[in-house]
């Protein structure tokens, strides 16, 4: 998204490459006015902003956690955010070692979200 909406810019504000920037370095430099001008754009507006974040959580899970669900608060040192310790999928489930268990039918949820996403996107000129 940033490299379409910045006119293919590989570097975001603060002089970071896209390809190995974090996350909420990408969202804040898409919310930048000075920057995108009418182009700037807030995803966590749209109505399904939250599916995408547990993408975000799965993906986390099975680069760092072994496929598994995030650690509880309990099981970090004091200096972890506590948002690294939120699980959006089985926000309830409280044990400390959980792997996540998708079915076919979670998996088309979220790459239908995505979809939706690039389509709301596009209809909102973004892309």
């Amino acid at each position: 998204m940033w490299i379409k909406l910045s006119g293919y810019q590989l570097e975001l504000p603060n002089k970071n490459l896209i390809f190995t920037a974090k996350r909420i370095d990408i969202e804040d430099s898409l919310r930048d006015e000075k920057i995108l001008g009418s182009k700037k754009t807030d995803v966590e507006n749209w109505p399904r902003w939250s599916e995408v974040k547990k993408i975000k959580e799965i993906s986390e899970g099975f680069k760092h956690r072994q496929r598994l669900q995030p650690f509880p608060n309990e099981a970090h040192s004091r200096k972890t955010p506590a948002w690294m310790t939120q699980r959006l999928v089985e926000p309830d489930n409280e044990n400390w070692l959980v792997n996540y268990e998708l079915s076919l039918t979670d998996v088309v949820g979220y790459v239908d979200a995505v979809g939706e996403l690039l389509y709301w996107l596009k209809s909102n000129r973004m892309f």
